[in-house]
């Protein structure tokens, strides 16, 4: 299931949020899978996703600069 909205009609973040996802990975991907995401070229935005070894990810530019804070647990396959 994907939704997806104009960029000028996204949330802005600007405090605390909250995101819940329920997923159940069957094989770690080779690239980062996306759960939310607003960016443009990691210039502007932010995504939260799960990494190639199941990690967690939050990336977001700040002053222009994109910012990667990731996960040491790993999200177990098939549960």
């Amino acid at each position: 299931m994907c939704v997806v909205r104009e960029a000028n009609k996204a949330r802005r973040l600007f405090d605390a949020f909250t995101l819940e996802a329920g997923v159940a990975l069957e094989a770690y991907s080779w690239n980062w899978c996306l759960i939310l995401s607003q960016e443009k070229n990691e210039l502007v935005g932010y995504s939260f996703g799960i990494g190639p070894q199941g990690e967690l990810g939050f990336k977001v530019s700040i002053r222009g600069a994109w910012k990667i804070c990731t996960s040491q647990a790993k999200i177990p396959l098939r549960k």
